[in-house]
């Protein structure tokens, strides 16, 4: 397209700035820049060959009359003529007498045949001396002024009035000059009136020669080469030539002008050379304009200096059709050169380097080819270079601005359809969150009662077989549940880092203890093989580390028949050191796109589950150094074909082996993925069909000193240790089975316990009991759980700042009371204690998360929970130890 348009604008604009030219509105800028041209020209050097003899007004002065006598004349011309000059100019109309001494004039022009009077034969006519007209020694002295008052032309001949051709005082000077030395005029061709004088040819001057409109070009004119002002000449005045105070080699062999230059006599006018930017112009007299034509004339025959020429017309046309395609190319070829940017200021910017670019590079040829003697015309070359570059950046801003229009119609539909994307997002997430919750209130009472019976020693095998079985099937449909939700929260980009401390060997054989008996079952060996260097205590993201063994161990077993699964867990050797930049640089975009997004990155607090307990310490303030664990997890099942490998990341996508198996839903392999990418590494896959599958992953983690005083295991607690105060735990919860669920596991370790069925009781009983630590759930009638724990948080701060007790000291005080005072409702009781407040939801998304710690929430449990995690908080925020 742009092809097109450079083709279509080029001969479009060219023809305009022709036609704009022919109409003379460029002429005085074709001038001012033919003049300029003079202006930067070098110096030219003096010439010895013409010598003026000025009238200046000191020589007015002491002669004391004008027009100069005839007698003074005669002296001045037997002076000069002793001296034996080629030829002399007399540029002073001698038409009639003017006494004394008109016949001691007479005589001298009779008897000085170099003599050369002149005539004005354009305009007001002035006749020429009769003697020297009767001896054909008369020149013209008519110049030819410009319309801005300059002359650029001279006459090499013209007729007078009586039809008689007469030369240009110059031109009859020089040719006299040169007839001395032998050089001729010779005929070149007669009906193009082409002359040759010496070394160089002379043609006649057209109306449109050069930068020239319809000018008057009668006679025969040629364009003055000019050598400069009057100090281009050697110059004496009337006043020494009439006293002889003159060199005799000065005149000899030279043509002498005769002329005035006094300003009063007004025989002023201006030329190239005197135009100025900031001075007034300097004009030249006309005596210095005929030097120079003589000058051109003779330095051209005899030395062959540039004679200023011109193109023809069709050669001029074509010269600003180039030009006008150099600014359509040239533009568009800049402008390709940063295609990219769209913006309007940057194709402004292109226009003018442009523009700037090939003006300069007319300009330097116009001028080069100046000093070369050619007059090339520059106005309208630089208009159809500044027009095509104009129109195509004018078509470019629109097609620009029809883009943009284009580009925030589609932004507005985008936007429009963002809006509604994202009301099907909410809706979605309002859609998942409250069937996660329906979901997991059931599931946290099916497992939480299992694991409560299972602490029942007298209960038989077969009894503990079923209790196993109703575990495992709720934990399977918990993972089924999970890996929904955590893939609609990687699709909304909502997954961050819970960065804790926690045992690594203890996760290991958590895995083991759980997926052990299921390769058992199937008749397999599993393995998990580890180094002797592997540390033991570890911060990472626990829960999606295990999230993602369990997945790949689960594939494992799942697809393999015979043979055995292994997971090899490695501290990275020094040569991972390329890895370790690549896991660093993802992880470091990941952070900060989730930062860009007001989630961040979460800190550990110990407390997850199978945290440290209360000696945990978050990755921000202990002391650690980083490092590369390698995971890899290895079967001998039946292998993955090639064509399937690079849709195994796939969402809802299962290879023939998942599709045969009938079990899950082609999510473990696309999450997993996403966290070991939030993790900061990369799932690989190596596999080879009938032998097995290596699915291998890094990632980033720190080392963290071992906990001063670990957790027991949580199936080994059986009650509170001793010599501890009696702690008080309050349970908030709406649901009547999973109230009574977290009731009988908290007393039956040997808390005082009391519950609350919404959050306005959990207020009172606040208010009245001060429990040290509350397990409130966030959805309740009458008053939910965020809006109670922000009532207890202010009222809390009220309280302590009326008793002068900042939130902890009150706490402790709050602690050591209830150990040996129980008030009644009725009676006078301290005032309420700031408890530890946990929230306990089946809300699992991030933004619940948030919701509960912004709201004053010291952290956050989902349902469905684990024994060992309700341990680990009370322990990690009251200091409570088990036995």
């Amino acid at each position: 397209m742009r092809w097109i348009a450079a083709l279509v604008t080029t001969p479009i604009v060219a023809s305009v700035v022709i036609a704009v030219r022919f109409t003379g509105a460029l002429q005085l800028l074709e001038w001012a820049a033919y003049d300029q041209s003079f202006q930067l020209r070098p110096r030219e050097a003096i010439d010895e060959r013409i010598v003026l003899v000025t009238i200046e007004e000191a020589d007015l002065g002491e002669l004391g009359q004008w027009p100069l006598s005839d007698a003074t004349l005669a002296q001045l011309i037997r002076n000069l003529n002793q001296y034996q000059p080629t030829v002399i100019g007399l540029d002073l109309y001698r038409d009639l007498p003017v006494e004394p001494g008109h016949q001691d004039w007479v005589e001298v022009m009779a008897s000085t045949p170099n003599l050369i009077g002149v005539e004005k034969a354009i305009g007001r006519t002035v006749a020429p001396p009769t003697q020297l007209d009767q001896r054909g020694q008369v020149a013209l002295t008519d110049l030819l002024v410009d319309a801005d008052g300059k002359v650029r032309r001279g006459l090499l001949s013209h007729d007078n009035p009586a039809d008689q051709l007469r030369l240009g005082l110059g031109p009859e000077l020089a040719l006299r000059y040169l007839s001395e030395r032998g050089i001729l005029l010779e005929v070149i061709e007669p009906e193009q009136k082409a002359y040759r004088l010496g070394q160089a040819d002379f043609v006649p001057f057209r109306s449109h020669d050069g930068g020239y409109i319809r000018t008057n070009a009668g006679g025969y004119q040629t364009l003055i080469n000019f050598r400069g002002h009057a100090n281009r000449f050697p110059q004496i005045s009337l006043t020494e030539v009439l006293n002889n105070q003159l060199d005799p080699d000065m005149v000899r062999d030279r043509i002498v002008i005769i002329g005035s230059v006094a300003a009063s006599l007004n025989d002023l006018f201006y030329t190239p050379y005197s135009s100025r930017l900031i001075n007034t112009p300097e004009a030249t007299p006309g005596v210095v304009i005929h030097a120079n034509l003589a000058s051109t004339l003779l330095s051209s025959a005899l030395e062959g200096r540039a004679v200023i020429r011109v193109w023809a017309e069709p050669l001029e046309w074509a010269w600003i059709l180039v030009w006008s395609g150099v600014g359509t190319l040239g533009y568009w070829r800049l402008i390709e050169a940063n295609r990219h940017s769209q913006r309007v200021l940057t194709r402004l910017a292109v226009w003018i380097a442009s523009v700037v670019l090939a003006g300069g590079i007319l300009l330097a040829s116009s001028y080069l080819a100046f000093l070369a003697g050619w007059w090339i015309p520059v106005v309208p070359s630089f208009l159809a270079l500044f027009g095509s570059a104009s129109a195509i950046a004018g078509y470019e801003i629109l097609k620009l601005q029809q883009y943009r229009v284009e580009l925030a119609q589609q932004n507005l539909k985008l936007e429009q359809d963002k809006i509604r994307a994202e009301v099907a997002s909410q809706a979605k997430s309002q859609f998942l969150a409250k069937m996660s919750h329906e979901l997991r209130t059931p599931l946290n009472t099916i497992l939480g009662f299992t694991q409560l019976m299972s602490q029942d020693l007298s209960l038989d095998s077969q009894q503990k077989e079923s209790l196993n079985i109703i575990t495992l099937s709720g934990e399977h449909l918990l993972n089924l549940i999970n890996d929904v939700l955590e893939i609609s929260k990687i699709e909304a980009g909502r997954v961050v880092l819970h960065e804790t401390s926690f045992n690594l060997h203890n996760l290991l054989d958590t895995l083991r203890a759980m997926l052990a008996p299921k390769a058992v079952e199937k008749g397999l060996q599993f393995q998990i093989e580890s180094d002797s260097n592997l540390p033991k205590f570890v911060t990472t993201d626990e829960g999606k580390l295990r999230q993602v063994l369990i997945n790949l161990l689960n594939n494992a077993i799942k697809f393999t028949s015979a043979g055995e699964v292994t997971l090899r867990v490695r501290r990275q050797a020094a040569g991972g050191r390329l890895r370790r930049e690549r896991a660093s640089t993802e992880r470091s975009s990941n952070v900060s796109a989730e930062r860009s997004q007001g989630i961040g990155r979460d800190r550990g607090d110990g407390g997850d589950r199978g945290g440290t307990g209360p000696a945990s310490s978050s990755p921000s303030s202990s002391s650690s150094s980083p490092l590369i664990l390698q995971f890899a997890v290895q079967d001998t099942g039946p292998g993955i074909a090639p064509d399937e490998v690079s849709t195994l990341f796939d969402i809802f996508t299962q290879g023939k082996a998942g599709q045969t198996a009938f079990e899950g839903v082609g999510l473990g392999l696309p999450i997993s993925q996403q966290l070991v990418h939030l993790m900061g590494g990369e799932i690989t896959v190596e596999t080879v069909l009938n032998q097995g599958t290596t699915f291998q992953f890094d990632i980033q983690a720190s080392l963290t000193p071992a906990p001063q005083a670990p957790l027991p295991p949580a199936q080994q607690v059986v009650g509170l240790a001793p010599d501890q105060p009696s702690f008080r735990l309050l349970i908030a919860e709406d649901e009547p089975v999973s109230r009574k669920l977290l009731t009988k596991l908290l007393t039956s370790l040997g808390f005082e316990v009391r519950a609350a069925a919404n959050g306005k009781e959990a207020v009172e009983l606040w208010e009245r009991w001060h429990p040290d630590l509350i397990w409130m759930d966030m959805q309740m009638p009458v008053m939910d759980g965020c809006e109670a724990t922000r009532w207890i948080r202010a009222r809390g701060k009220v309280e302590s700042r009326g008793n002068g007790v900042d939130g902890k000291e009150n706490r402790v005080e709050g602690r050591e009371n209830k150990t040996t005072h129980h008030p009644s409702p009725t009676t006078h009781h301290p005032p309420p204690t700031t408890p530890i407040i946990i929230a306990l939801t089946a809300s699992a998304f991030e933004a619940d998360r948030a919701r509960s710690l912004a709201a004053g929430c010291d952290d956050f449990v989902s349902k469905p929970f684990r024994r060992d995690e309700i341990l680990a908080k009370m322990s990690q925020y009251l200091g409570v130890r088990y036995q």
